[in-house]
């Protein structure tokens, strides 16, 4: 099944960030998909707080709660301002990871899809997503790629019809004239 706008509550007063797409596979494992088309390119303010106070109760960690351990160690970096993300909106995948460990435990993944860039920005994004893909890839299962690289694999695939396939490359990767 798949769904788009998909909340999963966190637990946590307020409402539940918004999952792009949740793709459901039939074997129970849910793949939550982040989107980002050029909205990484504008810079995150680093004067503001990260997170809400409410992400950093007394005692236990929310994301340790979960038994996202490394999510709970990245989340405490950024707020601290040891760690922090220009580009990436790391802030928001922690909190699709926390939703998604609240409602399913570990039966899910986490994957972020973006329009790639050339230039400082881009190498910085692409910087960013590695590092934190290093950080907590592996508790959440977490992927990365480009719509560029999607395009291609489709396109080496032969997957889906000829027809939808030339209609993404002309409306996403060729220039305007």
């Amino acid at each position: 099944m798949v769904r788009f706008e998909a909340q999963y509550p966190t637990g946590l007063p307020g409402n539940p960030p918004n999952l792009d797409v949740v793709i459901e596979l039939s074997g129970g494992d849910v793949v939550g998909i982040e989107s980002k088309f050029t909205e990484w390119l504008t810079p995150k303010k680093g004067s503001a707080p990260v997170f809400k106070e409410k992400y950093f109760p007394a005692g236990e960690g929310v994301w340790s709660r979960a038994g996202l351990q490394q999510c709970q160690k990245l989340a405490g970096s950024m707020q601290s301002k040891d760690v922090q993300f220009t580009h990436l909106d790391a802030s928001q995948l922690l909190k699709h990871s926390l939703g998604l460990a609240v409602n399913l435990g570990r039966a899910f993944r986490l994957f972020y899809i973006y329009m790639d860039c050339e230039g400082p920005e881009g190498t910085l994004h692409r910087s960013e997503i590695s590092s934190f893909a290093d950080a907590v890839g592996s508790e959440i299962g977490f992927m990365a790629m480009s719509y560029q690289e999607l395009f291609s694999a489709l396109n080496a695939k032969e997957a889906g019809s000829a027809d939808y396939r030339n209609y993404l490359r002309a409306r996403y990767l060729q220039a305007a004239s």
